[in-house]
C-alpha cells in the first residue's frame, strides 16, 4: 500500500469543523459531482469504490487546515493520479492556499 498526505491551509478564512471547510472547498474549488467534477477527486472516488472509503480520510486542524491521507494499493494506482493531483494542487496554490505534499511511503498490511 502506498500512503501519501497532503496538507492544505486556507490562511484567509477560519472554519469551525472539517465539514464546514470540506463543503466550502468542494463548492468553490474542487467539485465532487456533475460535469465539472474535479478529475483528481473523480480518480480517487473510483479507487474508493474499488477498495473502500477507508483508503481516503481527512483530518481537520482548527481553524483552517486539513490533512488529506490517501492510500493506493499499488504504485500504478499512485502514479495514475500524479498529473491530476498536480493540476488540482497548482490550482489551489494559485487561489492562495498553502499546499504541502509528503513523500509517498510503502506499507505492507496483512
Amino acid at each position: 500500500m502506498i500512503i501519501c498526505n497532503i496538507v492544505i491551509t486556507c490562511s484567509w478564512r477560519a472554519f469551525e469543523n472539517k465539514e464546514e471547510m470540506k463543503s466550502w472547498m468542494t463548492k468553490e474549488f474542487v467539485p465532487d459531482s456533475g460535469e465539472d467534477i474535479n478529475k483528481f477527486r473523480e480518480y480517487n472516488f473510483a479507487i474508493a469504490r474499488k477498495h473502500g472509503e477507508e483508503y481516503f480520510s481527512m483530518t481537520f486542524i482548527k481553524p483552517n487546515t486539513v490533512v488529506l491521507t490517501q492510500r493506493y494499493s499499488s504504485w500504478d494506482e499512485y502514479n495514475g493520479m500524479l498529473e491530476l493531483r498536480k493540476h488540482t494542487l497548482n490550482m489551489l496554490k494559485s487561489e492562495g492556499f498553502e499546499v504541502n505534499i509528503s513523500d509517498p511511503i510503502e506499507e505492507q498490511y496483512v
